[in-house]
């Protein structure tokens, strides 16, 4: 997976360089390809794009990934389940919080500028 890094953030630079496409390929399961390839595949790289503006969030997950594989390697189910689910979790919080904190800086007031005489 090579990525690319942006003031601290990163991001996968194709479809096929993504960490997330190959793993859901891997699941072998049409529908949910289908949708996290296809219908949401875009809104999801803009929300771990965004998410990983928050300081320590890319760290965190690029660990998460390689529990995940790990799990994986070692053909345990419940802990790859567990490990995913737990990824996920974190994503969403972390992608919440950020759209949290878009919207209250959307409607905090400006600062008055001074009048001029």
């Amino acid at each position: 997976m090579q990525t690319t890094r942006v003031r601290g953030t990163y991001y996968q630079r194709s479809r096929d360089e993504d960490y997330h496409s190959p793993s859901v390929r891997a699941a072998r399961c049409e529908r949910l390809e289908q949708m996290l390839l296809d219908e949401l595949y875009y809104q999801l790289r803009i929300h771990r794009l965004r998410s990983s503006t928050r300081p320590g969030r890319a760290q965190q997950a690029l660990g998460e990934h390689r529990e995940i594989l790990e799990a994986l390697a070692s053909r345990n189910p419940d802990a790859a389940e567990g490990t995913m689910r737990h990824h996920i979790r974190n994503a969403r919080a972390s992608a919440l919080s950020v759209l949290d904190e878009e919207s209250l800086a959307m409607v905090a007031p400006r600062p008055r500028r001074a009048a001029r005489h």
